[in-house]
């Protein structure tokens, strides 16, 4: 099984890992470029990349360095770098995988040759209007409150209220850093025998600090009264949010899609 899009869970990866008849191949997602061990040797190896254009190729070369991924350790991780023609790094990525047996160099060359498939996908979106919003019906989660599986989430007016706190908590350290060096400087002097503009920046300081600690009390006290974990079902329906319907839409796309076919076979002996 090769897959780089949509299949992403630890959750999946367990059961692909107990299963006897299936493998994934997949990109990292979210990886942070953190893992390349410069002190540590590399394979390196290369490909001729197929391009959209019949006849358009262009050779790759590329590095690799394999260890187990920190996530999973029944899965490999393969870090892999991507040079230009004079060895410079273009692009680093992380490939994971629970296939043990197959060949390194395989599972690049596979993956890397993804590309001219996601610049396929971009190309019917561009000129077959795949992933157009071809209807807007849609359904009330009331009305899908038997249908669908329920949640329970980090209320989001709570994680909303979480990250304002963060953000003024930083405004708050700063002022109080502006506070300290300014007492630093000054030291016990009384305020007015300060000059005017020392004066005028004191004043500034202790109403901006006042201010963000009042602010802040007041959005701990909010949180603090809105309840963390709700039902993600009815927070939906209290906030009147409505569930798209992609039925058409997907009976649209895979006409599209079917019409793609037959135009690239049309052409094909040509």
């Amino acid at each position: 099984m090769l897959s780089d899009r949509g299949i992403y869970s630890l959750d999946v990866f367990k059961d692909i890992i107990n299963s006897l008849i299936l493998h994934i191949v997949t990109w990292q997602k979210g990886y942070e470029n953190d893992k390349w061990d410069e002190g540590s040797g590399n394979e390196r190896g290369s490909i001729i990349r197929d391009k959209n254009k019949k006849g358009d190729q262009k050779l790759i070369h590329y590095g690799y360095q394999e260890n187990t991924w920190d996530k999973e350790p029944a899965m490999r991780q393969i870090i892999v770098r991507v040079y230009d023609k004079k060895w410079n790094v273009q692009i680093e990525l992380s490939i994971i995988t629970d296939d043990k047996n197959r060949d390194t160099k395989e599972i690049i060359n596979l993956m890397l040759k993804r590309w001219v498939q996601e610049n396929d996908f971009k190309y019917m979106i561009r000129h077959f209007g795949l992933n157009q919003i071809t209807a807007y019906a849609f359904t009330d989660y009331r009305a899908l409150r038997d249908k669908i599986e329920d949640k329970i989430y980090i209320c989001s007016r709570h994680k909303a209220l979480t990250k304002e706190i963060e953000r003024v908590r930083a405004k708050l350290k700063t002022a109080l850093l502006d506070k300290h060096n300014f007492d630093q400087k000054h030291g016990e002097t009384a305020q007015e025998k300060l000059p005017k503009k020392e004066q005028e920046r004191k004043t500034r300081i202790d109403t901006k600090t006042k201010a963000f600690n009042k602010a802040l009390e007041k959005l701990k006290k909010e949180r603090s009264e809105t309840p963390k974990f709700v039902s993600k079902l009815d927070e939906l329906i209290d906030q009147d949010i409505v569930k798209l319907d992609t039925d058409t839409k997907s009976f649209m796309d895979a006409i599209k899609v079917l019409a793609r076919n037959m135009f690239y076979m049309a052409l094909q002996p040509y």
